[in-house]
């Protein structure tokens, strides 16, 4: 599947900035410095950087109090120059993410690094009601996880999301006393080396996304055997029944999966 070649300027809007999306962020700030296209990273997070973050997250002491996406925004501008903005809060709504996207024209790509049902919820929400979206979910518990891609194109779900194929993701829990609710880092649910191999496979996605081309629409990776399962665009079945169904209402032949 590739995005025409007349998109230029993208929005990726990366969604919790714990143990993967921070990890996610040292490979794509790289990746993005010698990209010859214009993209604006926004980083979306509310929370603070505590002691125990700087063993199994992308931190420091000198981090510690404060705002994850502040630290990770400030780093990358202030290193790299690159174009960052951030959100120093959590998303409550679908809505937030429609706030925090720019309207001029740049593609929208979002990326889930997220460990509670409630936020993928709005997440999932907010792809359901897309003009045009990519929208990568990355979730791993212990030492096994995935990685989605789902599309949307004129209001059309080209690929479906992580939640249509895993709707436990995306079932909001029961409130917790006080409303606090563990983490799965806190609760000792996650490796360092699952949210590195998260990390991985979400930065093979944007790469290949942002130079034209991914043929996946999901990783299934276990980091203790380092096995690594791609599901391929082809063997899709929704992504095939939209294919057909469009190309014969409107006249397009296979070559519609370059998708806008």
């Amino acid at each position: 599947m590739k995005l025409k070649h007349t998109y230029k300027k993208y929005q990726i809007l990366v969604v919790g900035c714990g143990g993967t999306g921070s990890a996610l962020l040292y490979f794509l700030s790289r990746f993005l410095f010698n990209l010859d296209k214009d993209v604006m990273v926004t980083l979306i997070d509310g929370d603070t950087v505590e002691e125990k973050n700087v063993t199994r997250q992308a931190f420091a002491p000198a981090d510690i109090g404060e705002n994850k996406a502040k630290v990770l925004a400030n780093r990358y501008m202030n290193l790299l120059g690159l174009k960052m903005s951030y959100v120093d809060r959590n998303i409550s709504s679908p809505d937030d993410i429609y706030q925090y996207t720019y309207p001029q024209n740049l593609y929208p790509i979002v990326v889930g690094c997220l460990d509670n049902t409630l936020a993928r919820s709005y997440l999932n929400e907010y792809f359901n009601h897309a003009y045009q979206l990519t929208y990568l979910d990355a979730g791993n518990a212990e030492t096994h996880g995935q990685v989605v891609m789902g599309v949307r194109h004129w209001r059309n779900t080209i690929l479906q999301p992580a939640g249509y194929y895993f709707p436990q993701l995306i079932i909001p829990e029961e409130p917790k006393e006080q409303g606090y609710v563990l983490s799965c880092a806190d609760m000792g649910g996650q490796t360092m080396s699952a949210n590195m191999l998260s990390a991985h496979v979400l930065f093979s996605y944007l790469s290949n996304i942002l130079s034209y081309e991914e043929d996946r629409y999901m990783t299934l990776f276990d980091s203790n055997s380092m096995g690594v399962f791609n599901k391929p665009i082809s063997e899709c079945v929704e992504f095939n029944n939209n294919v057909l169904e469009r190309s014969y209402r409107f006249g397009h032949g296979l070559d519609i999966i370059e998708y806008e």
